[in-house]
């Protein structure tokens, strides 16, 4: 424990990679958590919008796993984790606003997009930073900041009573545009690299 301690005091980029994983990822499992009660509660309808809706996601994912393997020279640019941290967070509050079901399968598509951009250049950019005696350790305590972020994530409709089932993904999707915006303003001012 540390060995972790000190692995992140001393490479502050680890740190913020640490967090934006605790931050931006933990959305996909608020999504399988609410999402029907979202379909239902909220809009009145059924399995099959939840079906369709939900089936999105993962064509999200395989575009984002499409994109990157063509191999864009522009997909390895500094900073790229905080801008799809962002639009993790943006797509989240558009989704949470839909109410047609085009709308939402479209915007459930472009959360999986964003979030597996996200995981996956987060997890490039730990595999540029860490060597190989490192590396083991520091993804794991990623995946733990990650799994206790979509914990608590996943336990705030049992811990705030809220009237819509909207408001999670509204207000969570607001903690993540504004903590990421935070985020990627102290590393810019800190010239962490």
């Amino acid at each position: 424990m540390l060995l972790w301690l000190a692995l992140f005091a001393e490479i502050p980029v680890l740190r913020n990679l640490a967090l934006l994983a605790g931050i931006a990822l933990p959305m996909g499992q608020l999504s399988n958590a609410i999402l029907s009660s979202f379909i239902h509660d909220d809009l009145g309808r059924g399995s099959d919008v939840f079906g369709l809706v939900d089936a999105a996601w993962p064509l999200g994912g395989m575009a984002a796993a499409a994109v990157l393997s063509l191999g864009l020279k522009k997909l390895s640019a500094s900073n790229l984790e905080y801008l799809f941290s962002l639009l993790v967070g943006v797509s989240t509050i558009v989704f949470s606003l839909c109410t047609k079901v085009f709308s939402l399968a479209i915007m459930h598509a472009a959360m999986g997009f964003s979030l597996w951009m996200c995981r996956i250049v987060i997890d490039g950019r730990v595999l540029q930073i860490c060597t190989r005696y490192t590396l083991g350790r520091t993804k794991v305590y990623i995946e733990i900041m990650f799994s206790f972020a979509a914990m608590v994530m996943c336990l705030s409709p049992t811990l705030v009573k809220l009237p819509m089932t909207s408001s999670y993904f509204l207000y969570w999707g607001l903690f993540v545009v504004i903590s990421t915006g935070v985020l990627w303003l102290r590393r810019s001012r800190g010239n962490i690299s």
